[in-house]
């Protein structure tokens, strides 16, 4: 699954020159979590919370960054079930 969301905190953590390490440092989320929700082969769902902190650590509008996180929770304008097992 392609995301968008995952794809702008990827872009951003490369413009900043921001490791996985630091990010966790930074939004208080567990490096491997990071990675297991950054991951490009079977991404871990986001939660409101993670997401929250991660914006937060990389100094994005939460209002920016809010659709896509939206958009990725519903899918075909049904709640998408991957995020929710």
């Amino acid at each position: 699954m392609s995301s968008l969301l995952r794809k702008n905190i990827l872009n951003e953590l490369k413009q900043k020159w921001i490791s996985f390490s630091k990010l966790s440092e930074l939004s208080k989320i567990n490096r491997g979590v990071i990675s297991s929700i950054l991951r490009a082969e079977s991404p871990k769902p986001i939660s409101f919370n993670q997401f929250e902190r991660i914006v937060d650590a990389l100094d994005f509008p939460l209002e920016k960054m809010l659709e896509e996180y939206i958009q990725e929770c519903f899918y075909n304008n049904k709640p998408n079930l991957f995020l929710f097992r």
